[in-house]
């Protein structure tokens, strides 16, 4: 019945806005709280099952704030053996966005990259290449922590924020 969809929609959206504000208070330095995490995409999963409509505001406001955190760590924390993660949980914080279907805005975010491409990562991709093109691949441990991999998933991160990057993907 409709009320019961009614009373199933608010319980789902209150529960949904504790477990956000907790994945806010419990993430620290942009990192993201594996468990809280968890529990936001079970709460979503099952509104989702349920045809249950969450459009909380403070929801949306803070998914793009963690997004924009977790993207400055990224970016700035500068360590290529936690890219994988940590690029995999702004895509999860994405993908909550468009199943709870509110209008998650990146741009921030975008900003953010847009601002690291020209000062980090393109510098990244040309070394990257030259050390590849001159065969130096062994010797890249000396000179950077960034390989070609980390180099190509920290490209990829900015096609998730939809900034084109493909031109540079396709160098690497």
């Amino acid at each position: 019945s409709q009320e019961l969809q009614v009373a199933a929609e608010v319980a789902l959206g209150h529960e949904l806005l504790t477990l956000v504000r907790s994945l806010e208070a419990e993430s620290s330095e942009g990192l993201l709280n594996e468990s809280c995490l968890k529990q936001v995409e079970a709460v979503v999963a099952e509104a989702t099952s349920q045809g249950c409509d969450l459009k909380v505001g403070e929801v949306k406001e803070i998914l793009e704030r963690l997004l924009m955190r977790s993207v400055e760590q990224i970016l700035h924390r500068n360590e290529p053996g936690a890219i994988e993660t940590e690029i995999h949980n702004v895509e999860r914080l994405i993908e909550l966005g468009d199943r709870l279907d509110i209008g998650l805005c990146v741009t921030r975010a975008q900003e953010v990259y847009f601002q690291a491409l020209e000062s980090q990562i393109l510098p990244l991709c040309l070394g990257g290449i030259q050390r590849r093109n001159d065969g130096l691949v062994e010797d890249l441990a000396l000179e950077s922590q960034w390989q070609l991999p980390q180099i190509r998933k920290l490209l990829y991160l900015g096609k998730k924020l939809a900034i084109e990057v493909d031109s540079w993907l396709d160098r690497l």
